[in-house]
């Protein structure tokens, strides 16, 4: 595994808005640009979306109909799934929260020591995400033209079954964003057993400070382990075919797309809603996350004070 300053889970580059073309999008393993990038100053996200709606209407915007030599069912990729070695099923988690103290990571998939956030029903949650830190939400317009789906068939293979115009994608993001210091208080308090206001109701404080009392023995006897501080996700992303209907199969063949765009996310679904298809995720769609070391020091766990740790 290698370090990086972020881990980023969008495996993408992002050209500017302002120019005449759609948001240019690839993929590139070695990425450490986010899908997140600022949208043009100025201008609004309505005018954003109806300019990319408009480029994605034009000539040029369509390919060849897909022509399979077998007629086979669409198919899609999928993330690497966590190593076989992940014996102990338990610890296995496919949420991120802030919070979250972890010793291994695959994609969005991480072997938890302890999460308080997975711990507490979703009104209790929330609740406490809001009291450690901030929830900054932004809309995210973006279009796959013509010359972007051909650079994902060559990239997925010719039995890989993909739209044939233009795909408008149009989704929210919320970002967690709790300072390190917050964090750090909140560990004490549940490890000494007085929790903060937030975790009064829903959060089995006994159990909390107990796995925290692992943590520290276990980085007391030198083993590494890691915090989330900050994640991106979105509930649901838009698709549509700007200027033109959608049938049932392209579904199908938005989420090969999709799947292939960006294929660090597991168990993606797709279902035609109206005149949009609904991409998800169960539990979320994740598009980063930041890690960073915990050590021990005194009777505290600390959060270390540097850049985010990629573990990829």
């Amino acid at each position: 595994m290698k370090l990086a300053r972020i881990l980023t889970l969008v495996p993408v580059a992002f050209l500017s808005l302002s120019l005449i073309s759609c948001s240019a999008v690839k993929k590139e393993k070695d990425s450490q640009s986010s899908l997140l990038g600022e949208l043009r100053a100025g201008e609004s996200d309505e005018v954003t979306v109806k300019r990319l709606k408009e480029l994605a209407s034009l000539p040029n915007a369509t390919l060849p109909p897909y022509q399979s030599s077998d007629n086979a069912e669409p198919e899609f990729t999928t993330a690497t799934p966590p190593p076989s070695s992940w014996a102990d099923s338990e610890s296995i988690s496919r949420t991120v929260y802030p919070g979250d103290i972890f010793s291994e990571q695959s994609g969005p998939v991480l072997r938890k020591v302890v999460s308080i956030a997975d711990s507490l029903p979703d009104k209790a949650r929330e609740r406490w995400l809001r009291d450690i830190g901030k929830a900054k939400q932004r809309r995210i317009p973006l279009t796959l033209n013509a010359a972007e789906l051909a650079r994902l068939q060559g990239e997925a293979g010719e039995d890989v079954a993909l739209p044939t115009r233009s795909v408008a994608l149009d989704f929210r993001t919320v970002q967690w964003s709790p300072a390190s210091p917050i964090l750090e208080s909140h560990l004490a308090s549940i490890s000494l057993g007085t929790p903060p206001a937030s975790l009064s109701e829903g959060a089995d404080i006994s159990r909390l400070a107990n796995s925290l009392s692992d943590v520290k023995h276990r980085l007391k006897s030198g083993e590494k382990l890691f915090i989330i501080t900050s994640v991106t996700e979105s509930d649901v992303v838009e698709a549509s075919y700007p200027g033109a209907p959608l049938g049932q199969r392209d579904a199908d063949l938005i989420l090969n797309a999709f799947s292939s765009l960006y294929p660090h996310l597991d168990r993606l679904s797709a279902e035609k809603t109206g005149d949009y298809v609904a991409v998800t995720r169960l539990p979320s769609i994740y598009w980063e996350f930041e890690v960073r070391e915990l050590k021990f020091d005194g009777d505290r766990i600390v959060i270390i004070d540097r850049e985010p740790l990629a573990r990829n």
